[in-house]
C-alpha cells in the first residue's frame, strides 16, 4: 500500500512539472509573434532572450552559491542544448511567426517526442516499452487530430514556411537526447540552465552580425515581448533540466503536445486567434498518452 500511495505522488509530481512546462512555454509562440510584429529580427530576437535570461539566472546561481562548472565534460552539455534547444528553434519559430498564424506554429512541437524516442532508442539510452510505444501514439494521434484541419485549410504559401518550422522538432530531439546523454551526474538543475542558455546565446550572437539582425530591444513593443520570453526560458529551463535529470528525455519531450493546446489558449487570450478545431478529444489523448509514458517505468 505504501509504495502504490509513493507510486502515485511520484507519477502526480512528473505529471505535474511536465503540464506547468507546457503551460509556460505556450506563452513563447505568442510573444515571438509580438516581437516578430514589432520588426525584431529573428536571429536577435533568438539572442536576446536567451542572453537575459541566461545572465539572470547565472546571477541567482552566484546568489545561492550553486557550483557553476565550467569543465569539458560540462561546456559539452551547454552547447548541445544550447545550440538545439535554444539558438536554431528559437531563430526558425522567430522566423516562420511572422507568416503562419501561432497556433499552427505550435503544431510542430508534437513531433518532438517521437523523434525523441527513436533517437533515444537508436542510442540505446531508451528500450522499447509498450506502454512506451502507446503514450507516444495516443498523444501523435490527438497531434494528429489538431493537424489535419490545420494542413487543409491554409494556402499552399502557408505549408511551406510549415515544412521549415519542421527543423524545429528535429533540433529538440538533439538537444532532449544530448541532456539526457552527456548530463553530469552531479548537476543542478539552476545551474546547468544558466549554461544552456548562455551557450545558446554565445552561438548565435555571431549571426546576428553576420547576418545584419542585431539591434537593442528598445521601446514598449520590444521590451514587453523580450523580457517576457526571458521570463519564460528561465522558468523553461530550470524545469527541462529537472525533469530530464529525473524521468529521462523522451518523458520530457511529451510536454511538446501539451506546449500545443496551451499555445493555442493563450493565442486566443492574446490575440483573439481561434483555433480551427475543437481541442479537447485532443487534449484528452495527450494528456492520456503523458500518464502512460509517465508509468513506463
Amino acid at each position: 500500500m505504501i509504495n502504490i500511495i509513493q507510486n502515485f505522488k511520484k507519477n502526480l509530481l512528473s505529471v505535474s512539472l511536465i503540464l506547468l512546462a507546457g503551460v509556460n512555454y505556450g506563452l513563447i509562440f505568442p510573444l515571438n509573434s509580438m516581437a516578430i510584429h514589432a520588426h525584431a529580427s529573428y536571429f536577435g530576437h533568438a539572442f536576446w532572450q536567451t542572453i537575459i535570461s541566461g545572465l539572470l539566472l547565472l546571477l541567482i546561481v552566484m546568489y545561492i552559491r550553486e557550483p557553476f562548472r565550467l569543465t569539458f565534460e560540462y561546456i559539452r552539455v551547454y552547447f548541445l542544448v544550447g545550440v538545439f534547444a535554444f539558438s536554431i528553434p528559437m531563430s526558425v519559430l522567430t522566423l516562420v511567426s511572422s507568416q503562419i498564424p501561432v497556433g499552427m506554429t505550435s503544431l510542430v512541437m508534437g513531433l518532438s517526442p517521437t523523434l525523441t524516442y527513436i533517437l533515444g532508442m537508436l542510442v540505446k539510452l531508451e528500450r522499447p516499452s509498450l506502454i512506451g510505444i502507446l503514450g507516444i501514439m495516443l498523444g501523435f494521434v490527438g497531434l494528429i487530430i489538431l493537424l489535419l484541419p490545420e494542413l487543409f485549410l491554409p494556402s499552399s504559401e502557408i505549408l511551406i514556411w510549415f515544412a521549415i518550422a519542421l527543423i524545429t522538432p528535429v533540433c529538440l530531439a538533439i538537444a532532449n537526447i544530448s541532456a539526457s546523454f552527456y548530463n553530469p551526474r552531479d548537476s543542478s538543475p539552476i545551474s546547468m540552465g544558466a549554461g544552456f542558455l548562455l551557450a545558446g546565446a554565445v552561438s548565435i550572437f555571431p549571426l546576428t552580425f553576420y547576418f545584419n539582425q542585431f539591434y537593442w530591444p528598445i521601446g514598449t513593443n520590444l521590451i514587453i515581448p523580450t523580457f517576457g520570453a526571458s521570463m519564460v526560458n528561465i522558468v523553461h529551463i530550470v524545469l527541462f533540466a529537472t525533469i530530464v535529470k529525473n524521468y529521462g528525455a523522451v518523458f520530457f519531450s511529451q510536454f511538446n503536445y501539451i506546449v500545443i493546446i496551451f499555445a493555442m489558449l493563450w493565442a486566443f487570450i492574446i490575440f483573439d486567434e481561434t483555433p480551427s478545431s475543437s481541442i479537447i478529444l485532443p487534449l484528452v489523448l495527450m494528456t492520456l498518452g503523458i500518464v502512460l509514458s509517465s508509468l513506463r517505468k
